[in-house]
């Protein structure tokens, strides 16, 4: 009897933290012949213990690397997190020349209890809308056990690993990260959002606490994102938080009615970056709408979301939890939710001055058949920065790697049971 070959993964980078590291021994163990290129000392940092490869550049030539790399050992998957990254971008278009399938990691879609894995790329290179048949109504997962602190570890991690790599940046010259911060700068800006969460926390508690209680006047919702974000930079149709933050203001004081009132929702990760408050109270003072607009730091998304009239964004995954709920949205990058009968990608921003006065109903029936689509065929429950979730996760990635080696009609739709079991 002729013994089929062990299916070959390439793993490239992961998310901080050693989730990596710990999917390389599952798979092994799934029996895929495994290889896992770390690039800089924040991956060998999370990855000591292990087997890892160390990913040598002449020049910052990643294109002859991953040529060279794909085309003697031949992998059947290339895996990685984070699809838009600089190396990751070339890795892909190596793979895309010799009939290699990448599968994609990217923080959840739905948050936060789940993370993505998807074919070929996420986001707006998302597989999802095409894969998408509104018509075909799907069997619900089951539901995701709900996690909490990782908000805390993963900040843990981003810590160390950043430490890691920049003060050994110097030892590996080809090297090019996504996110180029100083490490001074880092400490900096994350001492200064503590502080400024600190000082606005009563005001924010008792802003939420009055739009739950259902006491606060009709609003809109604008969320903003991390301002370095790949999933902004590369598919935000040129759009900065400064320069969108300007457009939405100006719109609203043209055209919202009256009773209107807008909330700009800051990011958790880059409240000590970028001083939206300062910037906020320079425009709506120009505009006149400062009893219209309120700014909120800290507090959760999604309840609030729940009672608005509609969100405006970017690209922000906020967009989908909010259709998710049947709160119109409008987004002016590319985004994985502009589907028919969810939300349509505006022509320019007359279109925003007509969402503030009419905004479009979101199809119920569309919109719970995309969020199922979703998780049942791109999300996984767990989360990358706490360890209890890890098996179930990686069980999940071998289930699904092999369903696309079989060939399957869908190789997405796969159902691991116990997938995100946290005991």
């Amino acid at each position: 009897m002729t013994i089929p070959p062990r299916r070959r993964v390439l793993l490239l980078q992961g998310p901080v933290g050693g989730f990596f590291a710990h999917l390389r021994t599952a798979l092994s163990g799934h029996g895929f012949e495994v290889r896992r290129l770390v690039f800089n000392g924040g991956d060998i940092f999370y990855s000591l213990g292990g087997r890892y490869e160390v990913a040598r550049f002449r020049d910052g030539d990643y294109q002859a690397y991953f040529e060279r790399l794909l085309g003697e050992w031949r992998p059947d998957f290339v895996v990685l997190f984070g699809d838009e990254r600089p190396i990751h971008r070339v890795a892909k278009a190596a793979a895309a020349a010799r009939g290699i399938r990448v599968w994609c990691f990217e923080e959840g879609y739905i948050r936060p209890d789940h993370v993505t894995f998807e074919p070929d790329g996420n986001n707006a290179n998302s597989t999802l809308p095409a894969t998408f048949d509104s018509a075909r109504a799907g069997t619900p997962p089951a539901p995701a056990p709900h996690l909490t602190g990782q908000t805390f570890a993963m900040g843990l991690r981003a810590c160390f690993y950043f430490i890691a790599h920049r003060s050994t940046r110097h030892l590996f010259p080809g090297y090019e990260h996504h996110r180029e911060r100083s490490l001074r700068a880092e400490f900096r800006y994350w001492f200064r959002a503590y502080f400024r969460r600190r000082f606005a926390l009563r005001e924010d508690e008792r802003l939420v606490e009055r739009i739950l209680a259902g006491e606060h006047s009709p609003f809109f919702v604008v969320a903003l994102q991390v301002h370095d974000d790949l999933q902004l930079r590369r598919h935000g149709r040129g759009w900065t938080s400064g320069t969108f933050l300007e457009a939405v203001l100006d719109s609203f004081h043209r055209a919202a009615p009256a009773d209107a009132r807008l909330l700009i929702k800051a990011h958790p990760f880059d409240i000590g970056h970028n001083h939206h408050r300062k910037t906020l109270r320079r425009l709506i003072e120009l505009d006149g709408l400062t009893s219209r607009v309120v700014y909120l730091q800290s507090g959760p998304l999604l309840p609030i979301v729940r009672q608005a009239r509609g969100v405006v964004t970017i690209n922000s995954t906020a967009g989908l939890a909010s259709l998710r709920n049947a709160i119109p949205t409008i987004a002016f990058g590319k985004a994985l939710y502009h589907i028919e009968g969810l939300s349509r990608p505006p022509a320019g921003i007359e279109d925003l001055d007509r969402f503030w006065r009419d905004p479009p109903a979101v199809d119920r029936e569309v919109a719970d058949r995309f969020v199922e689509h979703t998780l049942r065929t791109a999300l996984i429950p767990g989360s990358f920065y706490l360890k209890k979730t890890w098996p179930g996760i990686a069980d999940a990635v071998a289930a699904r790697l092999r369903a696309a080696d079989a060939d399957r009609t869908d190789p997405t739709e796969v159902v691991v049971p116990d997938a995100g079991r946290a005991d």
